[in-house]
């Protein structure tokens, strides 16, 4: 479950769930970025693979990372060099 998905239930009123959510969630929680040198990469990757940025930036952590991306989205479909698991 995305952090994305939570956080709209702000707007759906249900502050209450969002909270619990945050109070459970962050402390288990290590936030990843890009270095600033690695930037450069996501336009590069534009190119090559056509993903929305959000995808690019996914699909970018993960390959710095070493990391496997779980999804339900079919446009990770295209990738090849790191593991996507499709749910």
């Amino acid at each position: 479950m995305s952090f994305w998905f939570r956080f709209s239930r702000v707007r759906d009123n249900k502050e209450d769930v969002f909270q619990k959510f945050i109070k459970d969630f962050l402390p288990k929680t290590k936030l990843l970025s890009l270095p600033k040198e690695e930037y450069k990469n996501l336009t590069e990757s534009k190119k090559n693979l056509n993903l929305d940025f959000d995808d690019l930036y996914q699909y970018n952590i993960a390959r710095f990372y070493n990391l496997n991306i779980v999804t339900l989205d079919n446009d990770f479909q295209k990738i090849k060099d790191i593991e996507i698991k499709f749910l």
